[in-house]
């Protein structure tokens, strides 16, 4: 009995040498590693006609069996070969062994830094952007930066033919709609997003809204959809319009504002102004 107890212990003793020599080679040395660094979203989220807007996305995975600090991220954007920003980002986080971060980065251009490059633009029929990021680890892992990018072409947004179709309901009934036909003259579908407009009665500002019933429609490449708008719900304002309209027999109405239209390149902002003079009844 006491051999075998004996050699109970020998093997409990053994097994535990093994297992804290297997925890050493897991958790022992931490051997520098570089991290795995690449971009794993790039895109403009909204074009209008003073800028656009991009975001970028960074995905670092920590292979080392330690955590890993990082210094900061150098990143920027250029349209071809010509570089429209530089950037750096320094608020990182310590990544535990064999983890995940993620680098969010929104970066606005100026509508004028893109079109000082139209020709090339023009002669590419699509704006070619590349993002450049620089991942730098923390000097005290002795690692050296690694680089990523990723480039996408955008094409020329072009914009939508809108029309005036008319008109319906009196200008004192909830019922009233400003009518507008909309041609999408792009190589990608659009689809309405937002609408801030307004409809001006012989020199008389009112605000008006986009009607549910185009909320979300999609209007593809070369063809046309609707896009009705109504008024906002103040009646003061709906009895002021009535005035105005009634103070002309043919009254002039001026359509003005600005349309948001969901693309796969993000919202595109387009300005609208369309001007009606109607014809006097009778």
């Amino acid at each position: 009995m006491e051999e075998q107890e004996l050699k109970k212990v020998r093997l409990a003793l053994v097994g535990g040498a093994i297992a804290v020599l297997l925890a050493a080679c897991a958790h022992g040395p931490v051997v520098p590693t570089p991290p795995t660094v690449r971009v794993s979203y790039f895109n403009s989220t909204l074009i209008t006609p003073d800028a656009v807007r991009f975001l970028a996305r960074i995905a670092i995975h920590n292979n080392m069996n330690g955590s890993l600090g990082f210094d900061r991220v150098d990143y920027g954007l250029s349209l071809f070969d010509n570089t429209l920003v530089s950037r750096s980002f320094s608020d990182m986080k310590e990544t535990r062994r064999n983890g995940d971060e993620t680098v969010t980065l929104p970066i606005t251009i100026p509508m004028k830094d893109i079109l000082a490059h139209k020709n090339e633009i023009i002669g590419n029929g699509a704006m070619q952007v590349t993002f450049h990021g620089i991942v730098y680890p923390a000097q005290a892992s002795t690692l050296g930066p690694v680089e990523t990018q990723r480039t996408i072409s955008i094409p020329l947004p072009n914009m939508p033919v809108v029309t005036f179709r008319g008109t319906s309901g009196v200008p004192l009934s909830k019922l009233f709609r400003v009518r507008l036909q909309v041609l999408n003259t792009n190589s990608f579908p659009i689809a309405v997003d937002s609408v801030e407009t307004y409809v001006d009665i012989n020199g008389d500002r009112y605000r008006l809204l986009h009607s549910s019933e185009n909320e979300g429609s999609e209007i593809r490449p070369g063809e046309s959809g609707p896009l009705t708008l109504s008024m906002e719900n103040a009646p003061n304002k709906l009895l002021g319009m009535a005035l105005s309209a009634a103070g002309a027999a043919a009254p002039k109405i001026t359509l003005g504002g600005r349309v948001s239209w969901a693309t796969p390149y993000g919202l595109i902002v387009i300005p609208i102004e369309i001007e009606v003079q109607t014809t006097a009844a009778g």
